[in-house]
């Protein structure tokens, strides 16, 4: 069998494995095109067939006795990759050589169902989503020996396509630095480590990947293993965040709002642009340092407690809006508007704050002009409430005055004009009268002073031990007395009803305003009430919050408050509906209030009209000896 023949019969039995045939050392002839098959490396120069092996059997593998090389049969045209050998022999004394030649497409396809591979293993590869591709050690002309479905659609190439084929002729291979690094490395390592390339998809894509390789040998092969991943969707994904980053600086940079991000020391990371407008620093030159800072002095305990509150007890984001003082490059000081966001880490814990300081200085102006003009509008309504107080009290103390002068006048006129007419009991009871309206006047100036004294200084009570039960007895005494000394007895005079309690004997408490409490309920009571009517004077317990009170109760059957006048009782100069024609100046309650608060105790009232009313006073209870 000539050489053409044997390489012809490697080339149409794919089964075939080896064709072995013994020939002439010394004389190689390797096949020519017209003798069934091309030499496929054969170069523009064409040289011969010897010298092509010669060259080869020096490059592959480093061993003369070994070559690959690319046929086509003459008759299927069908090219096929075999690799001669050549074994020294002696035959009766004559050097001879044991050629071979291999079909490399049959050994090829030994690799995945050769022992060393198994049909689990040889699933995984086929099935693997990451692609893979296994092909000769060639540095410069490697061959595919097989792919799985992820490398075939990754390049655009199916399986009977690439088996077989040249990776550098089929275009995937694009040589580079990066490619030239990965021979050199497999040359003198089996494994290389995953590092950035590109290959070139059927279309003509430039696909960029990420690829390992390792060498490895199976059934006797040389063979590299190179493992793909598409960095197509990676660098699509990149080039978003590129530009979503852009998007998001261009923003930062043309808000108005400074954005910070610090971290658990409070040590600013990041600021936008704003910061200039805002501060007059530069983002460079706040980078790295402390926000406390920029706080105005007075601030900064308030912004630690907001730090604190951030960084220890993990406070939510949505905690509302803080504000405070900041001081500008140039000492002026800045108010903001601040609010917050936590980031917190993979440990759960916070780690960062992103921050967004607003300007409010302007709108703080606005807010203490608006502040200081509520405020002289209130001290306008306080002078106008003044000025009509002080006409409603000169206007009730002017009316209050006449009456009695009037009667006084009318009874000295009577004593002056008729005295020696009038008889000594006349005489007596009209000098009594004149007496008892001259004490109603000085009554009335007291009032007056008292109320002068009580503008321009709080009113204090001077506590002191007082026999409780026994000053409530005489003023229940006097005022029995003033009704006998009025000429009121019997059926038209008042009852006064006195329900003491014991557990009150003795307490410590101003006497003066007790008393004056005491009498001008009592008066009212009597004042406001038909003749004849009873009174109580009712002295009770109370606790309240722990605490003992007494409790005071004045209730009467009179003609009682309406419901539009009794928000208005305790107001100064008030004069209800229902008492306009009555005398009295309107102060009495306003000063039974200021002396119960004196004690730090309440006053409340209940009325219905023509039923009665009853005002309640709470004391607290202080036993003795006196604070």
């Amino acid at each position: 069998m000539n050489r053409s023949s044997r390489l012809n019969r490697a080339a149409q039995l794919p089964d075939a494995r080896f064709i072995c045939s013994m020939c002439d050392p010394v004389r190689p002839h390797p096949p020519k095109s017209s003798r069934g098959f091309n030499a496929a490396n054969r170069s523009r120069s064409k040289p011969s067939a010897g010298a092509m092996c010669g060259s080869n059997l020096r490059r592959v593998n480093g061993r003369r006795s070994r070559i690959e090389a690319r046929i086509t049969c003459s008759s299927s045209k069908r090219r096929t990759e075999v690799e001669f050998r050549q074994k020294f022999l002696y035959v009766m004394d004559a050097p001879k050589g044991l050629q071979s030649v291999e079909n490399l497409a049959v050994r090829r396809n030994l690799v995945l169902s050769s022992p060393h591979l198994s049909k689990f293993d040889a699933f995984i590869f086929q099935n693997n989503p990451v692609p893979l591709v296994i092909s000769s050690t060639d540095t410069e002309n490697p061959i595919v020996y097989e792919v799985n479905a992820a490398f075939s659609e990754l390049v655009g190439f199916t399986r009977d396509e690439l088996i077989g084929q040249s990776i550098t002729q089929l275009g995937i291979a694009i040589p580079n630095e990066a490619r030239d690094e990965r021979i050199a490395i497999l040359e003198t390592q089996t494994r290389y480590r995953m590092r950035e390339a590109q290959i070139r998809a059927r279309d003509g894509r430039v696909i960029s990947v990420l690829l390992s390789a390792q060498r490895s040998v199976y059934d006797g092969v040389p063979c590299d293993v190179e493992t793909l991943i598409d960095l197509t969707q990676l660098r699509r994904t990149e080039a978003a965040l590129h530009r979503s980053e852009a998007h998001r600086m261009a923003i930062l940079e043309h808000v108005r709002e400074v954005i910070t991000q610090t971290d658990v020391k409070g040590i600013i990371q990041y600021i936008s642009p704003a910061s200039l407008d805002l501060l007059g620093y530069t983002s460079d030159e706040m980078l790295g340092r402390s926000g406390l800072e920029f706080v105005h002095p007075d601030d900064r305990a308030k912004v630690q407690s907001i730090m604190r509150a951030v960084f220890l007890t993990h406070m939510p984001a949505h905690r509302g809006l803080a504000e405070f003082r900041l001081l500008r490059a140039d000492g002026q000081v800045v108010w903001v508007e601040v609010s917050g966001k936590p980031l917190r880490g993979s440990s759960g814990r916070v780690e960062h704050v992103i921050t967004v300081f607003r300007d409010i200085s302007e709108r703080k102006q606005i807010e203490s002009l608006r502040h200081e003009q509520e405020h002289l509008q209130i001290a306008l309504q306080k002078e106008i409430e003044l000025n009509e107080l002080k006409a409603r009290m000169m206007g009730r103390i002017s009316h209050e005055f006449r009456t009695p002068l009037a009667s006084i006048l009318t009874s000295a006129t009577m004593i002056e004009r008729y005295g020696s007419r009038l008889s000594d009991e006349e005489r007596s009871r009209k000098l009594q009268q004149i007496y008892t309206e001259i004490h109603h006047l000085t009554q009335l100036l007291d009032t007056v002073n008292l109320i002068v004294t009580r503008n321009s200084n709080l009113m204090i009570a001077d506590r002191m031990e007082i026999d409780f039960d026994q000053l409530c007895r005489e003023q229940i005494d006097q005022m029995q007395l003033q009704e006998t000394q009025r000429g009121f007895t019997g059926e038209n005079a008042h009852k006064f009803i006195y329900v003491p309690n014991a557990a009150f004997k003795s307490t410590c408490a101003d006497p003066q305003l007790i008393r004056s409490m005491l009498q001008q309920l009592l008066g009212n009571a009597a004042r406001y009430s038909q003749r004849g009517t009873r009174i109580w004077l009712i002295i009770d317990s109370h606790r309240r919050d722990d605490e003992e009170y007494i409790m005071i109760r004045v209730t009467d059957e009179g003609i009682g408050i309406t419901p539009e006048d009794l928000p208005h009782i305790f107001e100064p100069f008030f004069r209800g509906r229902m008492i306009e024609e009555s005398s009295g100046i309107g102060v009495g309650l306003n000063l039974v209030k200021d002396a119960v608060h004196a004690h730090n105790g309440a006053i409340s009232v209940e009325s219905e009209p023509n039923v009665g009313t009853t005002f309640t006073i709470l004391l607290p209870h202080v036993p003795s000896p006196c604070p």
